[in-house]
């Protein structure tokens, strides 16, 4: 049966036993009282009944109008006293009532009153104020009985009132403090014992023994509570047990990743190191857990670092580079990234990340300081082959001043000019920042002044527009074919485009297009001669430029006039 059941029934138990012991009281106090009040008045009769006889007898004796108005008085009270009695009494008692004998007390004094004087008696006034005085006493009598036995009939109703009270006074207690017994009783068995249990089992579950069980049968409610108690702490003893091989596994993940891993909520108090964390501070897991990162980090590293984490409690996270002395005092440099930890707007705390690229940043600086070497030496490189191409270049250019026939010097003064541009390639090379590769735009505009002062023609002459994207570059591989399929389209436009000291204007230009770069050399000179088919032209330039142009991943296209266009697509620009 149900615990409230059980209490409503002991509760409605114990009202109708305070109501019925209240309602007894009340009507037995009632009772005792109108008994007493009864008693009074059927004494009063009693009383006043035999003061009436009394006065009577004082009356015939004496005759004096002071007993006769004594007697009047005492009758008065008399009738008074009956009327009161009458008026409490209910229906049948009221017809028994000595309403009549009253009555009759009143007449028969009043004819007794009418004879004359006591000792002038005739006998048959003396025989008549003798009937008279019977019947006064005969109903005075009559009276006075019927006083006496309404007496004690209310004495009997008010001891017997008297005696329940008496009673319910002993039993009402005696009822109420078994009532309450029950009660405590029922109270300690199926209440205090029960929750005694489940207290005992949730201090258990507090101290983190989850497999305590209240093992409670009971059908009430508080037997469905301890169930519910036992399951619930089945279910955390199963969570906890796999909580606890998450927390070891993430435990193993996190102390084999070669990184620093922590935790600090928002006191700044650590609530998870792994173990490179704790050898990097030298210190066991528990002398971190629970420390404040001012403590550990010391004074003067947590104020280089409270910057960031004042960001990271704002929400931001904060990723830098620092470098420290480790345990051993050696310096090590470590990447750091705080990460914040929020949880539906707020900010609870923070992850570290710490990384250390001592060793990383160590072979970085190894390999720039390897690296600087190597571009000192491959400028010395550039800037010796440049210098021996030069030498090359003064001895073509001695040479064919020392050689008579004109095709010759023609020849040596080309080979010259081809070895110039190649010796301003590694001269680019050696100049740029980047040692691989050279911008475009500057090395064709060197070429061509070097090719217009090669050809002895000025400038102002023959205007030269080098048109390129400024942020294209040319590496090493296609910069020098590049460079002498320049050399020999422009050293053609100056030779043959402009013959006997005509002006005009070449243009060089760059057009990036899907399929690589279009290169094209235009003039506006003479144009082509007649009859001119690249495909059988035995000339050395022309069959130069068309394998330069093949190792550019192109092919030359010729188109005339006005004047000459030289163009092809290079794919491997």
């Amino acid at each position: 049966m149900r615990l409230r059941t059980q209490f409503a029934m002991l509760v409605t138990l114990a009202v109708a036993v305070g109501v019925g012991a209240l309602s007894t009281l009340v009507w037995s106090v009632r009772e005792a009282r109108t008994a007493a009040h009864e008693q009074e008045l059927a004494v009063t009769v009693a009383r006043e009944v035999t003061g009436l006889l009394v006065l009577t007898q004082d009356y015939l004796l004496h005759g004096e109008p002071r007993a006769q108005q004594q007697w009047l008085a005492r009758y008065r009270i008399l009738s008074e006293a009956i009327a009161t009695q009458a008026t409490a009494r209910s229906g049948a008692e009221r017809e028994g009532a000595p309403g009549e004998e009253i009555e009759a007390l009143s007449v028969l004094f009043a004819e007794l009153k009418s004879l004359p004087e006591p000792g002038r008696d005739t006998p048959l006034l003396a025989r008549q104020r003798e009937l008279l005085v019977d019947s006064l006493l005969t109903e005075a009598q009559t009276i006075s009985e019927h006083a006496y036995t309404r007496e004690r009939e209310f004495t009997r109703r008010r001891n017997a009132a008297e005696t329940r009270l008496m009673t319910l006074a002993v039993l009402l207690p005696a009822v109420l403090a078994l009532l309450f017994a029950l009660g405590g009783w029922l109270l300690a068995r199926r209440v205090l014992r029960p929750l005694a249990q489940l207290s005992s089992s949730m201090d258990a579950v507090a101290s983190g023994q989850l497999s305590g069980r209240t093992g409670s049968t009971a059908r009430d409610e508080l037997g469905e509570l301890s169930r519910r108690f036992d399951s619930m702490t089945a279910q955390l003893e199963e969570r906890s047990a796999s909580l606890r091989s998450s927390e070891a596994m993430l435990r193993l993940v996190t102390d084999n990743l070669p990184a620093m891993i922590g935790y600090w909520d928002s006191e700044l108090r650590n609530r998870f190191a792994n173990a490179d964390y704790v050898r990097w501070f030298g210190k066991t897991p528990q002398e971190i857990h629970g420390r404040t990162i001012g403590e550990l980090l010391g004074p003067e590293l947590y104020e280089k670092n409270r910057p960031f984490i004042n960001a990271a409690l704002a929400g931001k996270r904060q990723d830098f580079s620092r470098s420290i002395p480790g345990p051993d005092g050696v310096l090590r440099h470590s990447q750091a990234s705080y990460i914040p930890d929020v949880h539906l707007g707020r900010v609870d705390g923070f992850f570290v990340l710490v990384t250390d690229v001592t060793d990383r940043v160590k072979a970085e600086q190894a390999l720039a300081q390897s690296l600087a070497e190597k571009e000192t030496l491959l400028k010395e490189v550039y800037h010796r082959i440049k210098n021996n191409l030069q030498v090359v270049q003064s001895l073509l250019n001695i040479q064919s001043r020392s050689v008579q026939d004109a095709n010759a010097r023609t020849a040596l003064q080309d080979m010259a000019q081809r070895v110039r541009s190649m010796a301003l390639v590694h001269e680019q090379l050696y100049r740029a920042p980047d040692l691989s590769a050279i911008p475009l735009k500057k090395y064709v505009e060197d070429l061509v002044r070097q090719i217009a002062t090669g050809s002895a023609r000025a400038l102002d002459e023959i205007r030269v527009e080098v048109q390129a994207p400024p942020q294209l570059d040319l590496g090493m591989d296609a910069a020098i074919p590049l460079g002498l399929l320049l050399t020999e389209l422009l050293s053609n436009s100056f030779k043959h485009g402009f013959p006997e000291g005509r002006q005009g204007r070449i243009v060089v230009r760059f057009d990036p297009e899907p399929d690589g770069v279009r290169v094209c050399v235009s003039d506006d000179g003479v144009g082509l001669p007649p009859g001119f088919d690249p495909e059988t032209a035995h000339s050395m330039g022309l069959q130069l430029a068309s394998s330069l142009a093949t190792q550019l991943g192109g092919r030359l296209h010729f188109e005339s006039g006005p004047g000459t266009t030289v163009w092809l697509v290079a794919s491997r620009l």
